[in-house]
């Protein structure tokens, strides 16, 4: 007669969990998934540059650009850009992106606890933020360039605009999705409405919070690229411009491929800050 596996012994599974070769499988989907992705993606492009030539160079080719002009750059000097190559618009776009979403951070998160305390502030600022969040870029940015001219205060000051109006979306919902028991639980033990949000609303909005940062995060470089592509002096938008009008597709992926690998960077760094920040979750 078979024996029942007992908690604890070898060859049992505690209760709620995955087995070890489940766990273990699962793990190496997680890694392997994504590089299939990829390859088929390369692998794609490969075969599309074939019949397209000169207007989709191989990814090796695009590669070799990329690396090529990264630092010093004479055909992008012959082209009318400043020296050492795709580095310092890279760095402005990073700059304008960072600096952006910071400045949308305060405001969007800010606005969405201001209107937590006062149904008066969400009733004000909940139609203003969906005008704002619903306004095209394209419309935007022409406005932003007549006041502040081609400069790094307009490509800013668009991240920062709808980074704003994402994370008051965001962070107004991620308030709302929290339980009331919670906030009641706590004013009975005599917290203060205050205290209730510091200590139960913003720490049980966290894990929303991160997903909307990261939504608005990945939205603001292609916010920056664009704002560089109307009209400035610097970043990546303005290399593949440049590149653009000279029908160079290589140089324009070639700059593309550098503020996607950035971006990435950035995403897995927020995605390791949210992992330490939450490890309760």
């Amino acid at each position: 007669m078979a024996q029942e596996a007992i908690p604890g012994q070898a060859g049992s599974t505690p209760k709620g969990s995955a087995p070890p070769g489940r766990a273990i499988g699962g793990r190496l989907a997680a890694a392997i998934l994504p590089a299939v992705g990829f390859a088929i993606m390369l692998l794609v492009w490969q075969l599309l540059s074939y019949r397209l030539g000169r207007y989709l160079p191989p990814p090796g080719q695009v590669l070799a650009l990329a690396f090529a002009n990264l630092t010093e750059s004479r055909y992008l000097e012959g082209l009318g850009m400043p020296s050492g190559g795709f580095l310092p618009h890279l760095l402005s776009t990073t700059f304008t992106v960072l600096t952006g979403l910071a400045l949308g951070n305060v405001v969007g998160i800010g606005a969405a606890s201001a209107a937590w305390f006062s149904d008066t502030v969400d009733a004000a600022l909940a139609p203003l933020a969906d005008v704002l969040g619903s306004i095209p870029i394209l419309v935007a940015a022409p406005f932003f360039l007549i006041w502040f001219g081609p400069g790094d205060a307009t490509k800013i000051g668009l991240v920062a605009l709808y980074a704003a109006a994402m994370l008051y979306a965001y962070a107004g919902a991620a308030f709302r999705n929290i339980r009331r028991a919670y906030v009641e639980y706590a004013r009975t033990l005599g917290a203060s409405r205050a205290r209730c949000f510091r200590r139960v609303i913003l720490p049980a909005a966290l894990p929303e919070l991160f997903g909307g940062l990261r939504a608005t995060l990945g939205a603001a470089w292609g916010l920056a690229v664009i704002a560089e592509l109307l009209g400035s002096t610097t970043g990546s938008g303005r290399i593949i411009i440049v590149a653009w009008g000279v029908s160079d597709v290589g140089l324009m992926l070639a700059g593309l491929l550098w503020i996607c690998g950035i971006a990435v960077g950035f995403d897995a760094l927020l995605m390791l800050i949210r992992k330490f920040a939450l490890k309760w979750a």
